[in-house]
């Protein structure tokens, strides 16, 4: 198991990884800036994290991470902030049989404190939302 933290919680989810999975099984991840390819086999499929915009080479990854918002124009499914922010914690498998991307959203639910999966749909059927109001210039 590999573990990707960021800002003030990479100590205590490091740590909190290492006492469910009892030490045996986490890395912190050391990626740098550079892409980092993440396989879990030398011949298997590719989970790409990056840090900036993603390179062409993303498009031939399995799965993309990144903590940063991220826009491909490939279907290879990608995992960013705002991913994160809708679906919750993502579990990603990489197998010779393929790569598995599982959501929390997906696994538990819908729950009352995670926001909509599709934010355009915020209001409810009927609901005509007021126009803004325009403030004369000065």
């Amino acid at each position: 198991m590999y573990v990707q933290t960021a800002g003030s919680a990479t100590g205590f989810s490091l740590d909190s990884w290492r006492v469910l999975w009892r030490a045996r099984l986490v890395q912190p991840l050391g990626c740098g800036q550079a892409p980092c390819e993440l396989r879990a086999r030398p011949d298997g499929p590719v989970a790409l994290l990056v840090r900036d915009d993603p390179p062409q080479s993303a498009c031939v990854a399995a799965v993309v991470v990144s903590l940063e918002p991220v826009q491909l124009h490939c279907a290879v499914p990608a995992i960013d902030r705002f991913s994160v922010w809708r679906e919750g914690a993502y579990a990603i498998w990489l197998s010779a049989d393929g790569t598995r991307v599982l959501s929390d959203r997906e696994e538990r639910g819908e729950r009352v404190w995670m926001p909509d999966a599709n934010p355009r749909n915020r209001l409810p059927p009927g609901l005509v939302p007021v126009p803004a109001e325009v403030l004369p210039a000065e």
